[in-house]
């Protein structure tokens, strides 16, 4: 069953991705965005994980989130650019 934390935090991922379209294109909103698909991955994530902790088991769970987590900080770590610049203590954009 779901707890009021877990709605809650799907009505602030909702209310973040309203705010966000209003934003438009702007940094902010991209930051908007962001958050909000942070809070709503929590969410369904936790479900997720322990449905399947439920019907399988916790292990088979366990490898399975791992093997999500490992994936996509394999992604970011490939695919992020470094933007900051310390020598000029500066953000560099392209």
């Amino acid at each position: 069953m779901t707890s009021r934390r877990q709605w809650a935090a799907l009505s602030v991922a909702t209310f973040a991705r309203f705010a966000g379209a209003i934003l438009m294109e702007t940094a902010l909103a991209v930051i908007v965005e962001a958050r909000a698909s942070a809070f709503a991955a929590g969410v369904v994530g936790t479900a997720l994980v322990g449905g399947a902790a439920t019907l399988y088991s916790y292990e088979l769970a366990f490898a399975g989130a791992s093997l999500i987590g490992f994936t996509a900080a394999t992604l970011v770590a490939w695919g992020l650019v470094e933007t900051y610049d310390p020598e000029t203590r500066t953000v560099v954009a392209d």
